[in-house]
């Protein structure tokens, strides 16, 4: 009897020869390659893994977001969801990214094709961002995307993409304020308070400073609606933690804190001394690295998302 010849997978540059190997070194863009051409499912069968190959040939979605959702199912992936979701998103736009590149140069396109082309999929990724107003994975990765490949065309335009989307998609408005590269367009140092995070402190001034605040009055109309806007994706806490520092969220996550009562405080977790209040949070759309907080009142909540 023949013997079977066993190979390796490649998966984020690491050489895969069992299943805890694959866990720990699970890829989206490698294992939806490995998927779709069929690699996965010969070395699952080289390597006895049978029951996962049942489970991988049963798969009957064609599409992206869906099949990685069902092999991280298949090979017990402990994912955030959200974050899994934003990350396929990511990579499908970058496919088709690469398939219009690949049919300007197989058309031997002129550079006014390609131009017309980078202003088409700009527009694209805003009607994307319109049609999905309340998928915060999609829109937070057709978000990246603008920033990542069409970042001159949107520094030209971020006045009427905030406007637009702010009256058709507000959802999507929250999203721009966790990205630094967007964000600093719409805050300006004179609005940050003391906030001492990252991210506010990087944020340029602009000359236009009218207009910023402008823009800045218009996002804190909408922090009011937060509750209603932001729905499941809106975290909270509600409860005195007597004078003790209550972990929210663990540390290597990032949170946009939305509101904070008055005599609470938070700060990144673990963060001796990085105590920020009210004062300091309410209104500076203020980014930490997890989430601790300390409450004086269990009538009030700490509200925030996931950046």
């Amino acid at each position: 009897m023949a013997k079977t010849i066993k190979f390796n997978l490649i998966c984020d540059n690491v050489p895969i020869r069992t299943l805890d190997d694959l866990r720990e070194n699970f890829n989206i863009d490698d294992i939806l390659n490995c998927y779709e051409n069929k690699v996965l499912h010969r070395w699952l069968g080289a390597r006895g893994y049978e029951e996962e190959l049942r489970r991988v040939e049963a798969i009957s979605s064609n599409k992206p977001v869906e099949i990685i959702k069902s092999l991280a199912d298949v090979f017990e992936i402990e994912k955030d969801p959200a974050e899994l979701e934003k990350n396929v998103y990511i990579l499908q736009y970058r496919r088709e990214r690469e398939n219009s590149i690949k049919n300007c140069l197989r058309n031997k396109s002129d550079a006014t094709a390609i131009i017309l082309d980078y202003f088409s999929n700009y527009s694209k990724l805003e009607y994307d961002i319109l049609e999905i107003n309340s998928d915060m994975p999609r829109i937070k990765a057709a978000l990246r995307e603008i920033v990542e490949k069409h970042y001159p065309l949107y520094e030209r335009d971020y006045r009427r993409l905030f406007y637009n989307l702010l009256n058709n998609a507000p959802m999507a408005v929250f999203a721009m304020l966790t990205i630094p590269e967007m964000r600093k367009h719409y805050l300006s140092p004179a609005l940050q308070g003391s906030g001492t995070d990252d991210m506010t402190a990087q944020i340029p001034k602009k000359d236009d400073e009218a207009e910023i605040l402008e823009m800045y009055s218009q996002l804190i109309e909408l922090n009011r609606h937060a509750e209603e806007m932001l729905s499941d994706n809106l975290r909270s806490f509600k409860g005195q933690t007597e004078g003790y520092w209550k972990d929210l969220e663990p540390k290597g996550k990032k949170f946009m804190i939305l509101k904070v009562p008055t005599n609470c405080f938070v700060r990144s977790a673990g963060i001796t001394g990085g105590d920020l209040n009210a004062e300091q949070i309410n209104g500076n759309f203020v980014i930490t690295d997890g989430v601790d907080y300390k409450s004086n009142t269990s009538s009030a909540e700490v509200l925030y998302m996931e950046a």
